[in-house]
C-alpha cells in the first residue's frame, strides 16, 4: 500500500461558467419558426388570421416548448456539471484536511536528559557557547565517577532518571505509560527495574529493544496511528565489558507523550516531534517538498538541520536535498562532534533539536537512518489547529420545473384534443402530476447513484 505521504493528490476543477442567454434566444427563434410554419400550414382556409386564436397558436406553444427545452438544456449544460465540480472540490478540501491532520500528528517531547562525552554539545554546535568540538571517527568515553560496586549502566540510569522522576509520576497518573530500554543486552532490564525502585518510581510496562533494531523512533507511528499514551525512552551505548569498543559512549532519556496527556498532567513540553517521512535517497527532493507542504511548521521558521548515523552516500544526498529547497539551515553533523555513533544516536537528533527549540532557536529538521534509506522529522512548536472545511452543496432543480412543465403541456394538449371534455381525455388529469413525480424520483435516484459513484471513485483513488 502506498504511504499516505505519497498518495496522489487531486486537483480542484474550475467552476463551470454559465454560457449566457444566447442559446435560449436561439432556441426560441428556431422553435418559434417551426411553430409558425406548422400553424400557418394547419390554419383552416378562409378563417381570418387577425384573431386572438391565431396569435395564441403562433406564440404560446413556442414559448411553452422553449421554456421546457431551455430548462433541460440549462440543467445538463450548466447545473449538472456545476454540481459535480462543487462536489469534487468539496472532496478535494476534505481530502486535504484529512491528509494535513494525518501528516501533522505529533508527540510531545516533554523533557529529556543526555550524557555525552562533550558538555553543552547542542549549544556549542550552534555557536551559542564556545566552539563546536571536532571528533570525527573517534571513540570517546563518558567521564563518570562510578561508585565502587556499581555498574556503569546502573550509575547512568540513576543520573538520567533522577531529574525525570517527578515528571514521570505526573504522566503515569494520566493513563497508559511505557518504558523502552535500548541497550546491547536484554538482561539490562533488571538494572532498570532496580534503578526505578530506588527512586520510588512505579514500574510500568517495561520493554527492551536491541541496539541492532533499525529506526525504532520512526516506528512510534506504527499502523499510521500516533501513540495514545506516554513513553519514556532510555538508550545507552556504553563501553562496559568491551575490550575494543566500536563507538563513543552516549546515554539519553527522552520522555514523550500524546498531546492530550499534557493538559491532564499540567505539563509544558520542550517541543513536538512530528510524523516522519521515510524514503529512499533517490526520492529525497520529493520527500522534502512533501514534508514542507504538510505545514508541520512554517518553512521559514526552520533554522537547523540535525543528522546522525547516516551512511556517507545518504548524508551527502540529504544535505544536498536540504540546500536545494532554498532554505537556509545550519547543518549540524552530530557524529563529527561526538565521534563514532551507535544505536543511542538514532534518538539524539530529536533530543538536541528539542533542547535548542526550547532555548528559542526556532524549529528544527532532523534526519535519522531508516530501512528505506532515511527518515525526516520536524521538531517544532505545536502547529495551529486545522479548521474543518465547510460543507458545500449545490443541486440544480431547473430540470424538475421542466418535468412539471412537460406534464402540464401534456395535460393541456390532451385537454385540447378532447375539445374540453374531461371524459374524452386520454388520461385522467391526476395521472400527469403522478407521472411527473415518478419521473422526478427516478431522475433523482439516477443522479444520486451517478454522484455517489463519483464520490466512491474519488475516495478509492485519493484516500487511504
Amino acid at each position: 500500500m502506498t504511504s499516505p505521504w505519497f498518495h496522489p493528490e487531486p486537483r480542484e476543477r474550475p467552476e463551470v461558467v454559465w454560457g449566457g442567454f444566447w442559446p435560449y434566444i436561439i432556441f426560441y427563434i428556431v422553435i418559434q419558426a417551426i411553430s409558425a410554419a406548422i400553424v400557418v400550414a394547419a390554419w383552416p382556409k378562409g378563417k381570418p388570421a387577425a384573431t386572438a386564436d391565431f396569435v395564441f397558436a403562433m406564440l404560446m406553444p413556442a414559448l411553452f416548448v422553449t421554456i421546457i427545452v431551455g430548462g433541460f438544456f440549462h440543467y445538463f449544460s450548466f447545473e449538472r456539471p456545476l454540481t459535480r465540480v462543487i462536489e469534487w472540490n468539496r472532496l478535494c478540501d476534505k481530502r486535504r484536511y484529512y491528509w494535513h491532520r494525518w501528516a501533522q500528528s505529533r508527540l510531545a517531547i516533554v523533557t529529556s536528559t543526555m550524557l555525552a562525552p562533550e558538555d553543552a554539545i547542542a549549544e556549542r554546535m550552534l555557536g551559542l557557547e564556545g566552539s563546536a568540538p571536532a571528533n570525527p571517527d573517534k571513540i570517546l568515553p563518558l567521564e563518570l565517577a562510578v561508585p565502587a560496586g556499581m555498574t556503569r549502566l546502573a550509575y547512568v540510569l540513576d543520573l538520567m532518571l533522577q531529574p525525570l522522576a517527578q515528571t514521570v509520576r505526573q504522566l503515569q497518573q494520566t493513563g497508559e505509560f511505557r518504558v523502552i530500554l535500548q541497550t546491547g543486552r536484554q538482561a539490562d532490564l533488571d538494572e532498570l527495574q532496580r534503578a526505578m525502585r530506588k527512586l520510588d518510581m512505579p514500574l510500568p510496562n517495561l520493554s527492551w529493544i536491541s541496539g541492532n533494531d533499525s529506526a525504532p523512533m520512526n516506528r512510534l507511528w506504527a499502523d499510521d496511528q500516533t501513540p495514545s499514551g506516554s513513553l519514556l525512552v532510555l538508550a545507552c551505548q556504553l563501553h562496559e565489558g568491551k575490550e575494543a569498543p566500536d563507538c563513543s559512549e552516549l546515554a539519553l532519556a527522552l520522555l514523550l507523550c500524546h498531546p492530550d496527556r499534557l493538559a491532564r498532567g499540567k505539563l509544558k513540553p520542550q517541543a513536538y516531534l512530528y510524523r516522519p517521512i521515510s524514503v529512499d535517497t533517490d526520492a529525497l527532493d520529493t520527500a522534502l517538498a512533501t514534508l514542507l507542504r504538510a505545514e508541520q511548521t512554517p518553512p521559514k521558521r526552520l533554522k537547523h538541520f540535525w543528522f546522525s548515523r547516516l551512511e556517507k552516500r545518504t548524508r551527502h544526498a540529504v544535505t544536498t536535498a536540504v540546500r536545494d529547497t532554498g532554505l537556509t539551515l545550519g547543518m549540524q553533523d552530530i557524529d563529527r562532534c561526538l565521534g563514532k555513533a551507535s544505536h543511542a544516536s538514532d534518538w539524539l537528533p530529536a533530543v538536541l533539536a528539542a533542547q535548542m527549540l526550547h532555548h528559542g532557536q526556532g524549529s528544527q529538521l532532523i534526519a535519522t537512518r531508516d530501512p528505506l534509506g532515511v527518515a525526516l522529522n520536524v521538531v517544532a512548536p505545536e502547529v495551529a489547529g486545522l479548521s474543518r472545511p465547510p460543507p458545500q452543496a449545490y443541486a440544480g432543480i431547473t430540470w424538475v420545473a421542466s418535468v412539471f412543465g412537460l406534464a402540464g403541456g401534456g395535460w393541456l394538449l390532451d385537454f385540447m384534443c378532447a375539445k374540453g371534455m374531461p371524459e374524452d381525455m386520454f388520461m385522467a388529469w391526476w395521472a400527469y402530476p403522478v407521472i411527473a413525480l415518478l419521473l422526478i424520483v427516478l431522475g433523482l435516484v439516477v443522479e444520486g447513484l451517478s454522484l455517489g459513484q463519483m464520490i466512491l471513485d474519488f475516495e478509492d483513488r485519493y484516500f487511504w
